[in-house]
């Protein structure tokens, strides 16, 4: 059996056992925009196509855009995205290798296949006295945001981001260990920092969602492969309260609920979709099988990615991606509920024929 598919079936035997059932007809309507396809899909109604989101790590831009002849900031255009996302403009300062963003976390430059801190504002706890939260009402922040949003001469959905929002800001400000240590050992500090950023993100989201966006779209990765980072109830007792206040300024606008979780997060999937989540990304399908996604929460829930970029896109065959592709497709998007898109920004690690085998299958080229 080959590497990509060792924690689960091959994808071929993915695609056998998914034939029977197939994906939602949609019905024959007239053509759409990208937009409301992506509403639709939210929605989980009846399209022309299901949407298409593909994204990149720079270095892999860089690749896919010399296999297609382009310039990596044509990629969007050329592979069709549904989406774009808009989000605050947040870098303050570059020193060296390292940019600085509002909060004062320092992001490494120089890794161009993910992303690395190289600094952590918060990590000696007696910086904390000093320390000053970013102002999420400076109109820098937003500068060019409602221009971009008015323009869309793509349709694209224009979705706001808010990408390593409360937990992920938390431990990105005092690092990861010290983080995981401060849940049992400083209880008090990280019920006191959450707030803090709380009230930040509360007012970027008002701010954003005023601009006359189409969804909202958090980040906080609760999971890793083998399941929640932290207990259910410690995720209960200090982040769901606050993703429900947070979640409902989208709501009270009218505006639908995206959130990007990595891992096995089926544990909390339920008390998601009790306070607002309208769409899962980037649904990690070698940690939460697609098969069960659909049949426990397909009905209430929308996905967005599951495409894995693991163990399919790297190390799968040109077929093996194909019919991976058309199980989700009968799967994840058996009820029309599905973008479609890669488990996670593209990586460099992906082979030429298995990228024009995803294409293909996503009917992008």
């Amino acid at each position: 059996m080959p590497a990509a598919m060792e924690e689960s079936a091959t994808a071929a035997q993915y695609a056998q056992a998914c034939s029977k059932d197939g994906a939602l007809p949609m019905s024959e309507t007239e053509l759409i925009t990208p937009r409301e396809r992506v509403l639709r899909a939210v929605r989980r109604q009846p399209a022309d196509r299901l949407p298409t989101q593909i994204t990149f790590t720079p270095l892999a831009a860089a690749q896919a855009a010399h296999w297609l002849g382009v310039e990596p900031a044509a990629l969007p255009g050329v592979l069709g995205n549904h989406i774009e996302g808009v989000g605050i403009n947040d870098i303050v300062r570059v020193e060296g290798d390292t940019s600085f963003d509002i909060w004062g976390i320092g992001w490494d430059n120089t890794i161009n296949d993910g992303f690395q801190v190289n600094v952590n504002p918060l990590a000696d706890l007696g910086d904390l006295q000093s320390y000053t939260f970013p102002d999420p009402d400076d109109p820098a922040l937003y500068r060019g945001l409602q221009a971009r949003i008015a323009s869309n001469e793509q349709g694209r959905a224009m979705v706001g981001s808010m990408g390593f929002c409360l937990w992920e800001k938390y431990y990105l400000l005092r690092g990861f260990q010290s983080a995981m240590e401060d849940l049992v050992r400083e209880p008090a500090l990280v019920e006191d920092l959450l707030e803090h950023i709380l009230a930040v993100q509360l007012a970027v989201a008002r701010n954003l969602a005023s601009l006359g966006i189409d969804a909202g779209h958090t980040g906080d990765d609760f999971g890793s492969q083998r399941g929640l980072l932290f207990s259910p109830v410690l995720w209960r007792k200090l982040l769901k309260p606050r993703y429900e206040r947070l979640w409902s300024v989208f709501k009270s606008a009218g505006l639908p609920v995206i959130h990007h979780s990595c891992g096995d997060i089926r544990d909390i999937l339920d008390d998601l979709i009790d306070i607002g989540l309208d769409v899962l990304n980037p649904v990690q399908t070698h940690a939460m099988p697609p098969e069960e996604l659909a049949s426990r929460w397909g009905d209430r829930l929308s996905f967005y990615g599951g495409i894995c970029t693991q163990r399919v896109l790297p190390h799968a065959t040109p077929d093996e991606v194909r019919a991976f592709i058309e199980c989700l497709r009968a799967t994840l998007g058996r009820r029309g509920g599905w973008i479609m898109g890669p488990s996670h920004d593209a990586t460099s690690d992906m082979p030429r024929e298995n990228f024009f085998a995803m294409l293909e299958a996503m009917g992008v080229r």
